[in-house]
């Protein structure tokens, strides 16, 4: 199983994020859902810190991407991140949709 879990402050914005685990449906390697959601936890960090320049620490690994926001976005930086978590969100649940529960969405609000 694969885990996409957001953690939000109370403001509503995104503080956290860690997507972990593995599909073993397949063998590693060859499984399209890992390789999916690999590279959609990809693109969404990638995003937030090229595309919103929001700087982040944590850990990037196999099986595991945990990062933290350093800094609160301002209000412009904000709405991209609502977007950005609002898609690769969708982009997971399409998953769920197409291969079965395959991830797990958590959301909690931590402050």
């Amino acid at each position: 199983m694969i885990t996409a879990e957001f953690n939000y402050g109370i403001d509503g914005l995104l503080k956290s994020f860690t997507f972990s685990g593995h599909d073993n449906s397949e063998a590693r390697g060859g499984n399209i859902v890992c390789a999916a959601a690999s590279a959609l936890a990809l693109n969404f960090s990638q995003s937030i810190t090229k595309l919103l320049k929001i700087k982040v620490s944590g850990v990037i690994k196999s099986g595991v991407i945990s990062l933290a926001l350093k800094e609160l976005p301002g209000a412009q930086c904000a709405q991209g991140l609502r977007l950005l978590t609002e898609s690769v969100k969708l982009g997971f649940m399409s998953m769920n949709e197409k291969y079965g529960e395959v991830v797990k969405i958590i959301e909690t609000i931590k402050d």
